[in-house]
């Protein structure tokens, strides 16, 4: 193994070979003296503390694991110092407890006399027997203490070595030179020499390098000077991650302050550099020198897009308490002016938690408002709080306001895109619990801020209400289980644009039944009797709005429904697999009501078709509607399942048999379907392998034709590669109030070279012929530093291509590993939209 020189910490090394060339090993002498040693302890105690504050730049790892023995040099006084960058054949010649995993994008790894995760405890150092070893020791009550030769103090997880070691005759004031060294788990520094004083708790060391293995970071600096128990003063220094003789980068600063107390450092006059070139000066730079929250910048954002040129946006975290903190973000618009942004998060003991967003953007140059005027300002607001009152109560306020419809679309400050929104919900709810009652429900306010006064009329606008809804479910006993739901509500919307007629009121929905639950190994079968009703009382102001045609004042509703699902399983053994047959049959019966034509439609939508639709006796999403029903669904499913009980492949065949025509519908201009049978239904499914999966499924209309599919196919890789392919098709289908749409995506992930990887996403419409959103990129992975550069052009899901050019933005993104994390940045947010599977590739990328 190489030697070390004691100055080029880029060599692995290991002090044996010194302590070989020691002219007198029987020498070695545990001192005894009591005098001695209880200054030798204070000595090692108090310049271990001087000038390894440093170790506040790791997060302190180690265990009470007594059981675990190791054989570190602050256990084993003839224990090896090895420090310094190992690569991946000097690791394997390590002891098991010093060896570190290897990034993939890593030659190899800094390690530390004592491991991170060190499994002595941590013990007071007045409490720590201290174990003193040197070839030659000399004590005179004038002249003091002298220890010479390979001179070594230790306590558990403490270590001190140098080649001489000398205290005045006070025993106040010690000094160590030649080759010092002082190491704590994960962490190790040594210099020239160093000087404490045990009695102020000061003192220095000269020209130190240090090591810390938990953040990969090491330095050196010129001086490192400790003012106090908690604050460490370094002079001249020079931090980074990178590997030894690599292009990578260097925080250089003329005064550096690590303070273990706050867990921050600061670096006055810090520069930035990328090999020799200085790319960023800044006069004062914190960052986090451990585990906890703490104030700091966070990764910059820049952007470019057609809209509003580069875009720069630079937040600062501030962590101004341990239970609230804020993020204030500057940010530049070249085609619109500067912006700034801002978040306020906080959490009480007794007022629960809550989040204060918002941003201003005044006089907007290149923004004209719907009545043409310019130099608008542009800003929102948001405020969210929720709060637990006991174990049965919580409740959950969300606020929202934006200054005009096209606010997130021009300067929504996330680069996933500019998100449409015609409304902004505002809503406080009340909630209730109560699982040993079965009982649980909320109260609910809401309304939304309306943004488009032009293209959306009254009447396609959400209603405002006041919800009560309640749920009562007493789980089964013996197999009989009871149900119940009650939904009452306020519904208002004002109709002042003349679109339609204005109906106002409150809503009432109640269902109440029992269903008994038989399952077994073989079959399940559970029938199930319930009665809805649904009640209806118009409070529309009729002085200034006609009535709805046909619409009663206070109409009700009242349908029995019946339902009975069931199937059996069948299993054999299939060669290697097990193979099970497991044919369904499920009925539906509720009557037709015809005064439900009478009740208007508050929130409420047609079901989309799908297979497992095909088993549910709802048309309906909401309570405005009760179905009629006479319905039986046939069905089977074959599953083949592996040795480790895995699905490997599934394919289900049903239809739906109508024995009446469905008359009820949202409104009397929807077709009622009359229909005898739904068309058949097929589910296919397969994991062909580990890496590959195929999720499919299609119906077909009673005349053959096809209703709707989807297809998903998805390929990964341990290696990092991804592959998705999808396809969505849905026919116009009157008697279904299904209408048409085809869209195709894709999404892959491709490692080409070394660290370096392509990624990108297309979602198109085959209808319109037209790309939606296109993403495509490549990112590179260093040891210490990333970088990501991606485009993108899309439309918003209200942007019609006709007459609308696509969005397009260019985005860059460098990180510096060890002083920042891009795990939360807007574009991994945008990636794991985007590319199927990229959370959980993206992982196993990065521990490859």
């Amino acid at each position: 193994m190489p030697t070390h020189s004691g100055n080029d910490s880029s060599s692995p090394y290991s002090d044996r070979d010194d302590q070989r060339k020691a002219k007198s090993h029987s020498k070695t002498d545990y001192l005894k003296l009591r005098r001695f040693k209880l200054h030798n302890l204070a000595f090692a105690i108090g310049l271990a503390s001087a000038v390894l504050a440093e170790q506040s730049a790791f997060a302190d790892t180690s265990t009470n694991n007594q059981n675990n023995t190791q054989s570190t040099p602050d256990t084993n006084p003839d224990a090896p110092l090895n420090y310094g960058f190992y690569d991946r054949q000097q690791l394997a010649q390590l002891p098991a407890e010093q060896r570190i995993k290897v990034p993939a994008a890593c030659r190899g790894v800094w390690i530390t006399p004592i491991p991170t995760n060190s499994s002595q405890p941590n013990v007071p150092v007045d409490q720590s027997d201290t174990k003193t070893r040197s070839d030659y020791a000399y004590y005179d009550p004038k002249e003091g203490s002298v220890l010479t030769g390979n001179v070594r103090i230790s306590q558990p997880n403490r270590l001190l070595s140098a080649d001489k070691v000398a205290l005045n005759p006070e025993q106040t004031v010690a000094t160590a030179t030649g080759n010092v060294k002082i190491a704590n788990p994960g962490f190790v520094t040594y210099g020239e020499s160093g000087v404490y004083n045990l009695d102020t708790q000061t003192g220095s060391i000269k020209n130190p390098k240090f090591i810390m293995s938990d953040r990969q970071g090491h330095g050196e600096a010129s001086d490192v000077i400790r003012e106090n128990d908690h604050l460490t003063r370094i002079m001249d220094s020079v931090y980074s991650t990178c590997e030894p003789d690599t292009i990578g980068w260097k925080l250089k600063s003329r005064k550096l302050d690590l303070n273990q107390e706050t867990g921050r450092g600061v670096a006055r006059d810090a520069k930035l550099y990328i090999g020799q070139v200085p790319i960023f000066y800044t006069p004062y730079f914190n960052f986090p020198i451990d585990g906890r929250r703490s104030s700091g910048v966070l990764i910059p954002t820049v952007r470019y897009t057609s809209n509003n040129g580069f875009d720069l946006a630079v937040p600062y975290y501030l962590n101004l308490a341990p239970n609230y903190d804020a993020t204030v973000t500057p940010r530049i618009i070249t085609n619109r002016g500067p912006m700034l942004g801002g978040e306020f998060r906080f959490l009480t003991e007794n007022f629960g938690s809550g989040i204060i967003n918002g941003a201003f953007l005044p006089n907007d140059s290149k923004y004209i408002d719907d009545a043409g005027r310019k130099d608008q300002d542009r800003k929102e607001l948001t405020f969210q709080h929720s709060m637990v009152f006991n174990p049965h109560w919580s409740s959950f306020v969300n606020l929202n306001y934006v200054s005009d419809k096209d606010y997130f679309s021009d300067v929504g400050q996330s680069i996933i895109g500019p998100t449409s929104t015609l409304t902004m919900e505002r809503s406080a709810t009340l909630n209730y619990n109560n699982s040993d009652w079965g009982l649980s429900g909320y109260l609910r306010g809401l309304d939304y801020q309306r943004l488009d006064d032009k293209t959306v009329t009254d009447i396609n606008r959400p209603y405002g209400r006041i919800q009560l809804h309640l749920d009562y479910d007493q789980g089964s006993l013996n197999g009989w289980q009871r149900f119940a739901t009650n939904d009452t509500g306020y519904f208002q919307r004002d109709i002042t644009d003349g679109s339609g007629p204005e109906t106002n009121g409150l809503r009432q929905y109640n269902v109440a039944g029992i269903k008994y639950n038989f399952r077994d190994a073989g079959g399940y079968a559970i029938p199930s009797l319930s009665v809805r009703t649904l009640f209806y009382q118009d409070q529309t102001d009729y002085q200034t709005n006609k009535p709805a045609t046909g619409v009663s004042e206070s109409p009700t509703a009242i349908v029995p429904q019946f339902t009975f699902d069931s199937g059996l399983i069948f299993e054999r053994d299939a060669g290697s697999y097990l193979q099970t047959l497991e044919p369904r049959f499920f009925y539906a019966y509720s009557p037709y009501v015809q005064k439900q034509s009478a009740f208007p439609v508050f929130d409420t939508t047609y079901a989309s078709n799908g297979y497992e639709q095909l088993f549910s006796p709802s048309r309906f999403i909401g309570m405005d509607r009760l179905d009629d029903n006479n319905f039986a669904t046939l069905g089977i499913t074959n599953r083949f399942y592996d040795s480790n009980g895995l699905e490997r492949f599934r394919i289900g065949v049903a239809d739906r048999l109508y024995f009446s025509d469905r008359k009820t519908r949202l409104a009397q201009t929807d077709a009622i379907g009359t229909s005898s049978s739904s068309g058949p239904g097929v589910e296919i499914g397969a994991a062909w392998n580990k890496n590959l999966t195929v999720d499919s499924s299609a119906l077909w209309t009673p005349s053959g034709n096809l209703s709707t599919s989807s297809t998903a196919i998805h390929y990964a890789t341990d290696s990092g590669r991804v592959t998705s392919l999808g396809y969505i098709f849905r026919r116009n289908v009157t008697e279904d109030n299904q209408i048409a749409s085809r869209q195709a995506t894709a999404s892959f992930i491709q490692p080409v070279y070394n660290n370096f990887r392509v990624l990108g996403s297309v979602q198109y419409d085959l209808l319109q012929r037209v790309t939606r959103d296109a993403l495509v990129g490549i990112d590179y992975d260093a040891c210490c530093w990333s970088i990501a550069l991606f485009g993108r052009s899309y439309y918003n899901d209200f942007d019609d291509p006709k007459v609308t050019d696509a969005h397009r933005s260019v985005v860059l993104q460098i990180t510096f590993k060890g002083l920042a994390s891009n795990s939360d940045s807007n574009l991994a947010t945008l990636l794991k939209q985007k590319i199927y599977g990229f959370t959980q590739v993206d992982s196993t990328w990065q521990n490859r």
